[in-house]
């Protein structure tokens, strides 16, 4: 166990550094730093059914060691951490499997499904589900208020007392509660004594809890904030609501499990110590302990690393995930699938005079940059002769790989306040006219709308889509060791007097002039 540890450790290094450093700092993660503890005590707790079950290694465990193996290549060569993440998960349950046998990983389950709450989702989904928390949880306390007697009224994720405005931000989308709220839920119906069916009820019910119980957050913030200003929002009694909310919904859920263990349920056994309790608390493979004084066959491989000095099949098993694993590791170090390709031009000479359009330069906050980690960029606004304005900014990566890469503005403007009125992919022509396709997003923050237009250079492909993008850095560093790309993301208001319409003429206008420039600058 040992040697896996270490070579563990080792191949996934990069991995772990991300993980505990970057992910887990987030507030909205920060709850994962104590599941390796929850983890290691599921595996405690159920030393008594490993001792007792029997377990033979089985190279079955390759139906998922070899995905595992295939996922931490496409993302050590994509720069993608979730499938890292994935890979791990699955390459820890492979060798458990190898060793143990199924009947011993079924006993070590609940561990295994819970150490998969460490692993944060894609930045994609998690943006999504954010944003869709957001919109269900102040409609309902929108509705929570109105049922007050307050007069109140909703445009997206702001909510309008007149006097007052209150913005439902990232932080009160309800998944800072939801997800906590999903690993208790899961730690409970791992020790709950019941139907499946029982636990299932549980563990779903976690996420209505979570949004009905943020729902009453927002409802009682709106109901102070009317009769007490908007600083009872803000402060003591934000931190102190989160907290109260949070038990609230901690306490229904020991109240369902209550009134759940109010119905009968014939099909558990009343008696725990008889060979069926055995069963239920230990897996369906364990029977009673021997008797003191009597031999069992069960008992020479109580532990694995005794076996693996015991056992041949074993023995050869574990030569075999060493030899994988120590080629994973020196690949990983010596294989070198990407080269980094400098930019023709450097970013910054870019013209401030496109056609009509007049720019001025500014910068990003530096903290910024050092997140991005990219190697060139410009950041501009250019206005025409009418004073109609448009936002340009150019990022680009020389190599991308590992939490160094291209990052879509369809996820990170969500958090910035924007709410997305209409997203598509529409086809631009440039001045040869070859069309190539650009996302488009009609958007709107605090009653203002604006219009967006972004794509990817890559390597000579325009693309749309992160999948896409990801699966083409993967193949492109294989075939021609390249990994550069760029992001181009054009921003105009819609203004008063004008339809969506007019400022979609005006951003493809400046489009057609500025693909040119950018032509000579990016590496195709």
């Amino acid at each position: 166990m040992v040697i896996y540890a270490v070579l563990l450790a080792a191949v996934y290094s990069s991995t772990f550094s991300w993980l505990v450093m970057h992910d887990w700092a987030m507030e909205d993660f920060n709850y994962a730093y104590m599941i390796p503890f929850v983890v290691a005590y599921l595996v405690w707790e159920k030393r008594d059914a490993l001792r007792v079950a029997q377990g033979t290694p089985s190279w079955y465990a390759a139906v998922i060691l070899i995905p595992g193996i295939v996922l931490f290549w496409i993302g050590e060569i994509s720069g993608e951490y979730f499938s890292q993440y994935m890979s791990l998960w699955l390459v820890v349950t492979g060798l458990c499997w190898l060793h143990l046998g199924l009947s011993k990983l079924k006993i070590l389950a609940p561990a295994l499904v819970m150490s998969l709450t460490m692993f944060p989702p894609p930045s994609a989904v998690y943006s999504y589900v954010s944003f869709r928390l957001k919109l269900i949880s102040s409609g309902i306390g929108v509705g929570l208020m109105q049922t007050w007697g307050l007069s109140v009224h909703r445009e997206g994720n702001i909510i309008d007392l007149g006097l007052i405005q209150l913005q439902v931000v990232d932080a009160c989308s309800g998944l800072r509660y939801l997800v906590p709220l999903v690993v208790l839920g899961l730690l409970i119906t791992f020790f709950y004594k019941g139907s499946l069916w029982k636990k299932v009820v549980i563990c779903c019910s976690t996420i209505p809890l979570s949004i009905i119980s943020n729902s009453l957050r927002i409802a009682i913030t709106g109901i102070l904030s009317h009769y007490f200003g908007i600083e009872t929002a803000e402060g003591f009694f934000h931190d102190f609501a989160g907290w109260f909310i949070f038990m609230f919904s901690l306490g229904m859920l020991v109240l369902l499990m209550w009134l759940l263990s109010r119905i009968r349920d014939s099909s558990f056994p009343k008696n725990l110590n008889s060979e069926a309790g055995l069963r239920v608390r230990f897996g369906k493979d364990a029977t009673p302990e021997t008797p003191a004084g009597q031999a069992s066959e069960s008992s020479v491989p109580s532990c694995p690393m005794h076996a693996l000095l015991m056992d041949g099949k074993n023995r050869v098993c574990f030569l075999t995930a060493v030899i994988v694993l120590g080629i994973m590791l020196f690949l990983s170090r010596t294989a070198d699938f990407r080269e980094e390709t400098p930019l023709a031009s450097p970013l910054s000479d870019i013209s401030m005079q496109i056609g009509q359009w007049n720019g001025v330069k500014s910068s990003l906050d530096q903290h910024l940059v050092d997140g991005l980690c990219l190697s060139d960029y410009v950041l501009a606004d250019y206005a025409d002769d009418e004073g109609r304005k448009i936002n340009l900014y150019v990022a680009y990566y020389e190599s991308q790989s590992k939490g160094r890469s291209v990052h879509s503005p369809g996820t990170c403007m969500p958090g910035g306040g924007w709410r997305f009125l209409q997203t598509d992919v529409v086809r631009i022509s440039d001045p040869d006219n070859h069309p190539f396709p650009v996302k488009r997003i009609v958007m709107e923050q605090s009653g203002a709308r604006h219009l967006a237009y972004y794509w990817f250079p890559q390597r000579g492909r325009v693309l749309t889509s992160l999948v896409h993008l990801k699966a083409y850095v993967f193949w492109d560093a294989l075939i021609r060791h390249r990994t550069d790309g760029a992001l181009v993301r054009v921003i105009t208001p819609i203004y008063p007097d004008e339809i969506v319409r007019d400022a979609d003429e005006r951003v493809t206008g400046f489009i057609r002039n500025i693909i040119p420039v950018l032509n000579r600058h990016i590496p195709q």
